[in-house]
């Protein structure tokens, strides 16, 4: 793997190799904030945040050159399924960054997914209404007397909630080990 960082030009976009379901890719940090509602990508795109200047701090020379991001991933149309393994590189020495030094950060990862209007009117008319749709834990979803009314006007009993809401909405839920935000 460390053969291929050293092409890796820091001016490029990024390289992204797709083969048998499964996507490679090598980007950088800065390119990763940059272009967050990219579809261009197979991946996610990671935004290292308060975890990517804990990183810089630790570069030689006090380097301000981006992050190298070397990613793996399956390739799905299902959010859940869009589980993504990275390493981080120093982008001088090409060696692999130990991310322990994060393990007290949050590492955000975006996920493009199309959705039709009817399922964002749905989704928009729940959010207004105070509730998460995408957390099944949600009272929404849960609480007998928490009141909701469809998008028809009616109100919608919670046995039906999950039956045709959230399965509606189980190819964006979130993959384990992580939460939405709005």
């Amino acid at each position: 793997m460390r053969e291929i960082l050293p092409t890796y030009s820091k001016r490029r976009s990024s390289l992204s190799i797709a083969s048998n379901g499964y996507a490679f890719e090598i980007s950088n940090d800065e390119r990763e904030l940059a272009f967050i509602n990219d579809d261009d990508s197979y991946l996610p795109k990671i935004d290292l945040s308060k975890c990517g200047d804990k990183l810089k701090s630790l570069l030689k020379n006090n380097n301000t050159d981006p992050l190298i991001l070397l990613k793996y991933g399956k390739i799905s149309n299902k959010t859940y399924e869009k589980e993504v393994q990275f390493e981080v590189y120093d982008p001088d020495t090409f060696e692999k960054i130990n991310l322990s030094i994060c393990n007290n950060s949050d590492i955000n990862l975006y996920i493009n997914m199309p959705l039709s209007d009817d399922l964002i009117k749905i989704i928009q008319n729940i959010i207004d209404q105070g509730y998460d749709p995408l957390d099944i834990r949600d009272k929404f979803y849960r609480e007998i007397c928490t009141p909701y009314d469809s998008e028809n006007g009616t109100d919608v009993l919670l046995d039906a909630r999950e039956e045709y809401y959230y399965s509606s909405l189980n190819d964006i839920v979130c993959p384990d080990h992580c939460h939405t935000s709005n």
